[in-house]
């Protein structure tokens, strides 16, 4: 009988020892795991085009491995200070439970609920007001993490299409500061998925307009995609200008940056697009095209050769008589 108690002891213990070794995730009460450091920084962070870096109360969403509410949809914000972890906006800590690496996928700007997963985010770009823009341009970042390497240094990547337009005359002392313009026929809604940092088109097309503005330099967060016939309108005080941009190719994470050149000719105005030096995110395509002035009930005809790439190319329209 003291024989079997022993064998049943030796058993017992070397269930214990092996269940040990085989959980790779500790979950129990009395070692949470090792507390988790969140630091966060933007790709290119000097070339932000609102911001030169992470302003205040800037919040992510940080999600660690699957199924644990307490490690899911994890809310920090940016401490203020550059060179410091985020700050955990609630009370609870989050910890790292697994031996091994582990996924982290984190978002910018933080949506949803803590301990929930992420819900994809409606996107719409109609209003590009300076208050508004920081919203839609989102951001995502992936690594991994462990007990052992508890310290999370998140990279994040913009997601959104940026377009940049420098605006000047050809006359030194025109005034075209309270320029605005209109695109029309492009994707202006979607979704972004802030588990996987994907984001999907509508089919439905719309338009983006401006406000006037001193700043003869404009930058849009556009939705990802391909588009042809694009209308592009400028107005300078009463002075209108249109022309059509045959092929626009927006990337995910790339800015396309244009010069745009306010031209009089024989009291004919028209206007000149010219791919610029492209600074922010990554470089992307560019071209050059001309158009009349427009006067309603005068509509102009506009030839526009297709783009070739991100060569400078020049396109040529007649200005209307």
């Amino acid at each position: 009988m003291k024989f079997m108690k022993n064998m049943y002891l030796m058993a017992s213990l070397a269930l214990f020892i092996l269940a040990g070794c085989s959980n790779d995730r500790y979950e129990g009460p009395d070692v949470p795991g090792t507390k988790a450091t969140i630091w966060a920084n933007i790709n290119c962070t000097q070339t932000r085009t609102n911001n030169t870096e992470w302003t205040i109360h800037d919040q992510i969403g940080v999600t660690v491995g699957s199924g644990d509410p307490r490690s899911t949809n994890i809310p920090y914000e940016y401490s203020g200070t550059d060179g410091q972890p985020f700050n955990r906006i609630s009370e609870k800590e989050l910890y790292i439970k697994s031996q091994i690496d582990i996924p982290v996928t984190a978002y910018y700007p933080y949506s949803g609920a803590e301990g929930l997963d992420p819900e994809e985010i409606e996107i719409n770009t109609q209003d590009q007001t300076a208050a508004n823009q920081s919203k839609i341009d989102y951001m995502f970042a992936q690594t991994t993490a462990s007990r052992t390497n508890p310290n999370i240094s998140l990279l994040f990547f913009h997601k959104m299409s940026n377009l940049i337009f420098n605006f000047e005359s050809e006359d030194p002392d025109a005034n075209i500061g309270n320029l605005t313009y209109t695109l029309s026929g492009i994707t202006i809604k979607g979704t972004f998925n802030t588990s996987t940092g994907e984001i999907f088109p509508e089919e439905a097309t719309g338009e983006v307009s401006t406000q006037p503005t001193l700043n003869t330099t404009s930058s849009l967060f556009l939705i990802p995609q391909t588009k042809e016939n694009i209308e592009l309108e400028i107005a300078v005080g009463s002075v209108y200008y249109i022309t059509t941009i045959e092929n626009l190719n927006l990337k995910s994470g790339f800015a396309h940056t244009y010069k745009i050149t306010l031209k009089n000719l024989n009291e004919a105005p028209y206007i000149t697009i010219s791919k610029g030096t492209i600074s922010p995110w990554e470089p992307g395509e560019g071209g050059e095209i001309e158009a009349p002035e427009y006067k309603p009930g005068n509509d102009p005809i506009i030839e526009v050769p297709e783009w070739s790439g991100s060569e400078n190319t020049n396109i040529e329209t007649s200005p209307t008589e």
